[in-house]
């Protein structure tokens, strides 16, 4: 009986695998576009000069477990705003905005949740979702008239979240204020100077 030779083999198979690699890294990956999520939404009928994001508002619940999630919401829509650059001034308050149109944003949030780390770790993706559903509503200034509305909301992965224990489910608030900027940069012309 003549016995098999793996050695004879050797060489056909790392060929074919140096082959294979070749392939592989030839191939060169085209990046993708960004898409912008709100291409499609109208843009509001009157240009503003100043953006004033109050202080979110929630049920009684939110604002009892997520104080720091929210204020942390609303100060990263702000900073991404005020890096944006479109807009004259940006502010907390109407107090510190400058003169000409402003436009006030006021936001509710009647849903959230947050998986806490020790849920996380421990329950891995059958703790859940974590989700944040933001209620915005321009209101103009001068008139005192609301101009439009808008409802963002986000749920984390699960899966994803698992992976990273956790940390897309705390920066899920920072997340939120900054595709509330997106919209809002996209939605709100900007007075030209």
């Amino acid at each position: 009986m003549k016995q098999f030779r793996f050695r004879a083999l050797v060489g056909p198979v790392l060929l074919a695998m140096l082959l294979m690699l070749v392939a592989c890294a030839g191939q060169e990956s085209q990046p993708e576009p960004e898409e912008d999520p709100f291409a499609n939404e109208t843009p509001l009928a009157k240009s503003y000069a100043n953006l004033v994001i109050t202080d979110f508002t929630a049920t009684d619940d939110i604002l009892r477990d997520y104080p720091e999630d929210l204020k942390a919401s609303r100060d990263a829509a702000v900073t991404a705003l005020t890096q944006g650059g479109k807009y004259r001034s940006v502010g907390v308050s109407e107090s510190v905005v400058e003169s000409g149109p402003t436009l006030i944003v006021k936001t509710h949030v009647p849903q959230m949740r947050i998986v806490g780390f020790g849920a996380r770790f421990w329950g891995g993706a059958f703790a859940g979702n974590s989700e944040m559903l933001l209620e915005m509503s321009f209101v103009d200034k001068d008139t005192g008239q609301e101009v439009g509305h808008k409802t963002l909301t986000s749920n984390v992965n699960v899966m994803g979240a698992t992976w990273s224990f956790g940390a897309s489910d705390r920066s899920l608030p920072t997340d939120m204020g900054n595709i509330m900027a997106i919209y809002l940069q996209t939605v709100v012309p900007a007075v030209t100077p």
